[in-house]
């Protein structure tokens, strides 16, 4: 087993190995894992209150790779400071809108070491 995974077993008893992305080895690690359905559902909502859901994934939003894809600079320029930055930004961002009962039903695939935020308007 590669430094700095671990082993569990999660309830269908499957073992699945974990680590932090930004651990010994980060490009094994983000190699681990399978996209997953989502189903996220919110009651009690205003009727057609707005949400935006943004996810930051390996390829979007993700400003470590671009980080690495510059050599690491440990005093990046003023010039990849900005890319940094917009890098970190360009994350998948959808629109929802809450039924007239007041429910939002999400059903989406995470793909593995994504990040998923789901915020009113």
């Amino acid at each position: 087993m590669a430094a700095g995974l671990n082993r569990l077993t999660n309830e269908n008893k499957q073992h699945v190995q974990t680590s932090i992305p930004a651990s010994f080895e980060p490009r094994e690690t983000l190699a681990l894992g399978e996209t997953e359905p989502l189903e996220i559902e919110l009651t009690g909502l205003l009727a057609g209150a707005s949400f935006i859901i943004e996810t930051l994934n390996k390829s979007q939003g993700n400003a470590m790779a671009v980080w690495e894809s510059l050599d690491c600079p440990e005093d990046p320029t003023r010039e990849q400071t900005r890319l940094l930055r917009q890098s970190s930004m360009e994350t998948i961002k959808q629109s929802a809108v809450a039924d007239a009962s007041g429910r939002l039903s999400l059903h989406l695939q995470i793909e593995p070491w994504s990040v998923i935020s789901v915020r009113g308007l």
